[in-house]
């Protein structure tokens, strides 16, 4: 579960002058610790609008806001299709042009496999992704080169709060970009497991395989030696 973006409960403008002071490794951790359902609906709105968001920002957000039901339209939520939608869009048409930090192999192979995973009863009942609400551009599911994100980028001071509001703020983002570094390292957890489940099944269906053909040519030939031996060959 990711860290609620809000301090008791109220979004208020804190968590946007707080993320405007931050660098974009910051918003990175802050993305993957946030709890999308939690988080106030203007904070994710004003992230989406920034043309300074990282690409690699950008896809991390969309996977954060992605929800398999709503894409294939099992449920409707106007507002997050409306945000997925914009986003998607906005990646393919290249509107963020900051491009300086990466998305790993291991993210990008989460990603994808967390997509697989969530559409994979849809696929079952027969889903058809040319019926889904929009079509999912195919760099959200491939590795971006660039700089690696640090487990906990340094903090900046929140320039436009003062008093109680910046100390609440600068704790919230805090606990957020903790939230962050922990889901990172979930993330690359399940990645590196599932290659290697991939690459055994690979290597299973390698072995199989020849295996298979052996066993296929004795059968074949008993039972051509006893179709022979009937006839008196």
């Amino acid at each position: 579960m990711g860290q609620s973006f809000t301090t008791n409960g109220a979004p208020d403008e804190r968590a946007v002058e707080w993320l405007k002071s931050q660098s974009q490794a910051v918003w990175a951790q802050v993305i993957r610790g946030l709890d999308e359902d939690e988080t106030p609906h203007d904070v994710l709105t004003w992230m989406i609008g920034r043309r300074e968001m990282d690409r690699a920002n950008a896809v991390r957000l969309f996977w954060a806001l992605f929800d398999a039901e709503i894409w294939v339209k099992a449920r409707d939520n106007r507002e997050r299709l409306a945000d997925m939608q914009r986003l998607a869009a906005r990646i393919e048409a290249g509107f963020y042009t900051v491009s300086a930090l990466e998305v790993s192999w291991r993210e990008a192979f989460y990603f994808r496999c967390a997509f697989k995973q969530a559409v994979r009863e849809y696929r079952r009942d027969g889903f058809d992704e040319r019926r889904a609400a929009f079509a999912i551009p195919a760099e959200l599911f491939k590795p971006i080169t660039g700089q690696a994100v640090p487990a906990r980028p340094a903090l900046r001071p929140a320039h436009g709060l003062t008093g109680k509001a910046r100390c609440a703020a600068e704790r919230l983002g805090t606990a957020t970009v903790d939230a962050g570094a922990a889901e990172m390292a979930r993330r690359a957890r399940v990645a590196v497991r599932g290659w290697w489940l991939s690459r055994l099944g690979q290597v299973a269906v390698c072995i199989a395989m020849p295996m298979g053909v052996v066993a296929a040519y004795y059968l074949v030939t008993d039972q051509v030696g006893d179709a022979l031996a009937r006839v008196g060959f």
